[in-house]
């Protein structure tokens, strides 16, 4: 924390047209980096502890369990034990630009062709992960990652149509043009029973979680494509000029 640079390195470039997004992700003393491959580095050192073939998107992996292991789901569907890199699965499904979510050992993948994975309880090395439903929401590009809770998936397109979808059968439960305007490229966030819709031209939208639509509020900034980050009483903004703190 006191500003000196530990270690800095060069995993792979990035072949990706528009540029490379997925982010890292740090599970079980590893950092998860997906670029090209998927690799998990060692914090400490920045050292490749191991590597694997996995086929890249713009979306991020994600951390789940089956058991006591821990894995990390692709956004193109595979998944890969943290421990040692072991690919378990492979193309359960597919997201082209936005992450999958994970909740209770399900995993939701929300697009044209949307569904959830029921992970097994037990791992071992080649897993067969079970389809609980399949959907089709907007046909349209997700480039926000959704979020879920209370048995509600938050989704939403980039031109703002807004879905809740119930987790135990893949049913819309309501949909909504948000009106935003601009392209929605900022990850749903959650924080304080609210859900926060972002557009690259600056706004915000903040919503009531429930199975019913209602607005709370409406804020501008600058604009921003990063997604927000709520600490506490804050939230941080990385906008295209400005790191943003808001809060107490």
């Amino acid at each position: 924390m006191d500003g000196n640079r530990k270690w800095a390195r060069l995993v792979e470039k990035p072949t990706q047209g528009w540029g490379h997004s997925a982010s890292p992700v740090f599970a079980d003393g590893k950092l998860i980096v997906h670029v090209l491959k998927i690799a998990a580095l060692d914090p400490a050192t920045g050292a490749t502890v191991w590597q694997t073939d996995s086929g890249s998107a713009w979306g991020s992996p994600v951390q789940a369990r089956i058991g006591d292991v821990g894995v990390v789901v692709t956004p193109g569907g595979d998944i890969i034990r943290v421990s040692d890199g072991r690919k378990l699965a492979r193309n359960v499904s597919g997201l082209a630009y936005c992450a999958p979510v994970v909740q209770n050992g399900v995993v939701y993948f929300v697009q044209r062709g949307g569904k959830a994975i029921r992970l097994p309880t037990a791992a071992a090395d080649a897993i067969q992960p079970e389809t609980a439903w399949t959907m089709n929401p907007k046909d349209d590009r997700y480039y926000a990652s959704p979020v879920v809770q209370d048995g509600l998936i938050y989704a939403v397109t980039q031109h703002g149509d807004w879905s809740v979808i119930d987790t135990a059968n893949g049913q819309i439960v309501y949909e909504r043009k948000l009106n935003l305007d601009g392209t929605i490229y900022p990850s749903v966030t959650l924080a304080g029973g609210f859900v926060f819709v972002s557009s690259d031209n600056g706004k915000t939208l903040v919503l009531q979680t429930g199975r019913e639509y209602k607005e709370v509020g409406r804020n501008s900034l600058e604009p921003f494509r990063s997604s927000p980050v709520f600490v506490g009483q804050r939230v941080y903004v990385r906008a295209l000029d400005h790191l943003w703190c808001l809060g107490k």
